[in-house]
């Protein structure tokens, strides 16, 4: 009972309701990546549905993360589990939540869970504890108060909740409850996310983000310490996430997705399958990927690599916009902080700014391919430390290559300590050059590569290549005669494919300063992915098929140590 007075408390002073508690939960637990399954049943309402297959399955998998791989015994037995089993009185522990989530014009978001329930008056009597007072109004429907305003349907036994102004979306018509998720259900899938969309409600699903946008606008605020121009560029990218979200909810016409953590083979699986309504932006996409031409097929996968990737993907029309804009919004935020340096003369300033001047050009123009056609390849320079240094070598498609040498030849004119060699040698069509950091060292890239830093680049009108090591230049030279000797030819089945070990680069993100609001993840990181532990391993693929885009990911528990460990440290300083 104690327990309870004090997480009633808490919740009270957060100002969040039961209800609204297990939402959370079940939408930071379904912001895992996802698995794929076929709708039975097309639905015409425009919302995006979330699953959880089973309480006991999401407590399963929570205490594997917190107490198996975080090993934080005590914090799960004392917090975590208690607090989530006082969650559950009521509910039928083995069978799926779901909640719907929709976008109205005018209110904004709103959401519908469905919750499996045993017994009806337990239940009720646990909701009203956290604060959701709830009066029959007829035999199986109650309106509900205090830190939820709504109603509340009883039926087929789940709890319906809907908002004050939808309670028309779950009574007297009670939606179907399991039809839309039985994918799912027959998977086994422990979560899962479902889209079914029609060409009908393009226009209304368009629409409905108004009030999204408009709220999340609204809440961006210019901080003390920021000029006008690096407020607007701020706004512009949440603007930019906005319109990425709404294009991909307008124009998706199947998203099908889940995901699954066994403890027993110590991995997690998710897949993705996505396919657009046709003639939209987002169908054009995933329908030009096949006839997309790559020049890296040649290049081989590096043994025993740290990271070995491979990317061809079409950059469509209205992206390319969204991109061009914010390049160029950025250049006057350039300006501005490299004002701020305190360590640079007016000359350096001006060599600096000059700099942007030319490689934003290059950039614009790039976009104008249509498509990216990259690779990267990642080792240890001695396979034997684990501490080593690393070298890599990375590709890209461009539209004038040798353009991007101007911006080189500029950089000693901003550091002293930056020191360049232009056309050290020439592979084919390709001219090499050196670039080094002698100083100021970014932390990520001291952490992987070691200071002084060496670049080496090799441009040629279509492609340019480099490596970042002092000895990555035969490597380098290897891939380039690679490439200038291969013919382009059609996409490979997997258009985006990604192996690697997430260790070093978490060691390198927690070299970073982090900033206030990061302290704790940093540690989080630098604890989830210490040496004593070698289970960081990451592998995605990615294929178009049957005019969908399907996509695996496949993790080691080092990802899910680092969740546990930010679950049991929300829990031991919030409950």
């Amino acid at each position: 009972m104690a327990m309870r007075i004090m997480l009633q408390e808490c919740i009270q002073k957060m100002n969040l309701s039961r209800l609204q508690m297990i939402v959370a939960i079940a939408v930071i637990y379904l912001s895992l990546p996802a698995c794929t399954f076929a709708a039975e049943e097309k639905e015409t309402e425009n919302k995006v549905t979330m699953v959880i297959i089973g309480a006991d399955r999401l407590l399963e998998d929570i205490e594997y993360m917190v107490n198996d791989l975080a090993s934080r015994n005590k914090i799960w037995k004392e917090k975590v589990e208690e607090n989530i089993e006082l969650f559950l009185e009521g509910i039928d522990r083995k069978q799926p939540v779901r909640i719907d989530v929709f976008f109205d014009e005018k209110n904004g978001e709103f959401y519908r869970p469905f919750f499996p329930i045993t017994d009806v008056k337990d239940f009720r009597n646990n909701v009203d504890a956290f604060g959701v007072t709830n009066k029959p109004i007829s035999r199986d429907v109650y309106s509900l108060a205090g830190a939820f305003v709504g109603f509340m349907k009883i039926a087929n036994d789940y709890a319906l909740f809907a908002p004050e102004d939808q309670r028309a979306s779950i009574d007297p018509n009670v939606p179907e409850i399991h039809a839309p998720i039985e994918p799912l259900k027959k998977a086994d899938y422990d979560a899962g996310i479902i889209i079914n969309h029609d060409k009908a409600g393009l226009e209304d699903r368009r629409k409905s983000m108004a009030a999204v946008r408009k709220n999340i606008i609204s809440g961006i605020k210019k901080k003390s310490t920021e000029s006008v121009e690096e407020f607007d560029f701020r706004k512009l990218l949440a603007v930019n996430r906005i319109d990425n979200f709404e294009r991909l909810f307008s124009e998706v016409k199947h998203l099908e997705a889940g995901w699954i953590t066994d403890a027993s083979k110590k991995n997690g699986l998710g897949t993705l399958n996505i396919s657009g309504i046709e003639g939209t932006d987002l169908a054009g996409t995933i329908a030009a990927i096949p006839d997309l031409k790559t020049s890296y097929h040649t290049i081989p996968e590096t043994k025993d690599f740290v990271a070995t990737g491979r990317m061809l993907f079409p950059i469509s029309a209205a992206n390319q916009e969204q991109i061009k804009a914010t390049i160029q919004a950025y250049q006057p935020v350039a300006s501005i902080r490299i004002d701020r340096k305190e360590d640079l003369n007016d000359k350096q300033k001006k060599a600096a700014k000059d700099a942007i001047a030319k490689l934003i050009p290059i950039l614009e123009d790039g976009l104008t391919l249509g498509s990216i056609d990259g690779f990267v390849e990642f080792r240890r320079i001695d396979q034997e430390k684990s501490d080593s240094l690393h070298d890599m070598v990375a590709g890209m498609n461009a539209k004038s290559g040798r353009d991007i040498e101007e911006v080189i030849k500029m950089l000693p004119e901003i550091r002293d300590t930056y020191k360049t060699k232009m056309d050290t040698a020439t592979v084919g069509d390709f001219h090499f050059h050196e670039f080094v950091l002698e100083d100021n060292v970014p932390p990520m890239f001291k952490s992987l590569f070691g200071s002084p830093c060496h670049f080496h680049i090799a441009t040629s009108e279509k492609m340019v290549l480099f490596s970042i090591g002092e000895n990555s230049k035969p490597w380098l030279e290897e891939m380039v005669d690679l490439v200038s000797k291969t013919k382009e030819q059609k996409a490979p089945e997997n258009f985006f494919t990604f192996k690697g070990h997430f260790g070093p680069f978490a060691k390198a993100l927690s070299a970073r300063n982090p900033g206030e609001n990061f302290v704790e993840l940093r540690k989080a990181i630098i604890e989830a992915f210490s040496e004593k532990y070698t289970d960081d391993f990451i592998e995605i693929y990615d294929k178009q098929a049957d005019g969908e885009i399907q996509g695996t990911l496949t993790v080691e528990p080092g990802l899910l140590r680092l969740l546990g460990i930010l679950v049991a440290n929300f829990a031991d300083e919030n409950l």
